[in-house]
């Protein structure tokens, strides 16, 4: 056996690594670029929300009852 190809992996044909292009990169800027995208629209709507109501407001609203009453109505019979 030559000393050429005991020293060369095997499935490798004798092409330098630069001769390929590199795939990676063009892809992985790509998918930042939709991710960045993504989150600027995102970020716009919920911007465009935040008129109708502040952080405080929306950090209680699962404390909020789902019928809310008016104080002095009176209670209805199920509610007791």
């Amino acid at each position: 056996m030559p000393a050429e190809t005991a020293a060369t992996p095997e499935g490798y044909h004798g092409r330098s690594f630069k001769s390929y292009p590199m795939a990676v990169v063009p892809f992985t800027i790509a998918i930042s670029l939709m991710l960045v995208t993504t989150f600027i629209a995102f970020f716009l709507i919920e911007r465009r929300g935040a008129r109708q109501s502040s952080a405080e407001h929306d950090s209680l609203l699962p404390l909020a009852e789902e019928r809310p009453r008016v104080a002095g109505a009176p209670a209805d019979a199920h509610d007791a």
